[in-house]
């Protein structure tokens, strides 16, 4: 979760370089999640910013 409130505000900091935050969420069901919702930004893939090549030892998750 805290990469994602980084995202949140790096989108605040770096304006027109991050997607814009268009809404953020805290919501218990259980559980604490944090629902973020980012603006769309054309020619960007959203891959979960994960290099070509990771270290070793690491593994892409599923």
């Amino acid at each position: 979760m805290r990469f994602l409130r980084n995202e949140i505000t790096a989108g605040a900091l770096a304006d027109g370089i991050a997607p814009a935050v268009i809404f953020s969420e805290e919501v218990d069901a259980g559980d604490l999640w944090l629902i973020v919702g980012f603006e769309y930004i054309p020619g960007r893939p959203a891959d979960g910013g994960f290099p070509e090549r990771l270290p070793d030892g690491l593994t892409r998750p599923s």
